[in-house]
C-alpha cells in the first residue's frame, strides 16, 4: 500500500463537503477547502459533491504537498525507510505543516535516527489522544492512526 492509500485509508472517503473536527471545510480523503476554493467548486450548493476520481486527484495532491513538505524538512527524508517515511507524510497531511512543525522534540529525534523517543514523542501528544490512542496501561485492541504511526517510527 502506498503513502496516500494508505492516509486515504484513515481519512475515510466524503463526497460532500463537511466540517471536520477543526471546523474547517473538508472533502474527499480528508482535503481542507479553503473559503475560495469552496466558493468557486460550490457557489450555490455546499451539497453538491465531488466524484470518487476527483476526491483521489486531490488526496494525491495533498500527499505530494506534505511529502515536499518533509523533504524540506527532513535532510535524507527519502534515505529513511518507507514506514518512517509514511509516518511522518500522513501526520504532515494530517496536521498541517504549521502543527506538525510544533513537534520539535520529534522531529529533533527523527533527524538523529532516534525512532524510540521520535515514537515516544507521538505518545505523549495530543494528535494521539486526539485520534484515538489508547489511554496509557489501557489496549482496546485495534490499533488506531496514531498506534500504527508509533509502531512503525518504532519498527522502521
Amino acid at each position: 500500500m502506498n503513502i496516500a492509500e494508505r492516509t486515504g485509508n484513515f481519512e475515510g472517503l466524503r463526497l460532500r463537503p463537511y466540517k471536520c473536527p477543526a471546523g474547517h471545510w473538508t472533502i474527499g480523503y480528508g482535503h481542507k477547502y479553503t473559503a475560495e476554493e469552496l466558493e468557486r467548486d460550490f457557489p450555490h450548493d455546499q451539497k453538491m459533491g465531488i466524484t470518487k476520481l476527483w476526491a483521489e486527484q486531490l488526496l494525491r495532491q495533498d500527499v505530494k504537498i506534505a511529502e515536499l513538505a518533509c523533504k524540506k524538512l527532513f535532510v535524507g527524508f527519502f534515505d529513511l525507510s518507507e514506514n518512517r517515511q509514511a509516518v511522518l507524510v500522513d501526520m504532515m497531511f494530517n496536521l498541517g505543516e504549521r502543527r506538525f512543525r510544533g513537534f520539535k522534540k520529534m522531529i529533533a529525534a527523527v533527524q538523529r535516527n532516534d525512532f524510540d523517543a521520535a515514537a515516544n514523542e507521538i505518545m505523549a501528544s495530543a494528535y494521539y489522544r486526539q485520534l484515538g490512542g489508547d489511554p496509557e496501561g489501557t489496549d482496546d485492541k485495534r490499533e488506531e492512526r496514531p498506534e500504527e504511526n508509533i509502531r512503525l517510527m518504532r519498527e522502521g
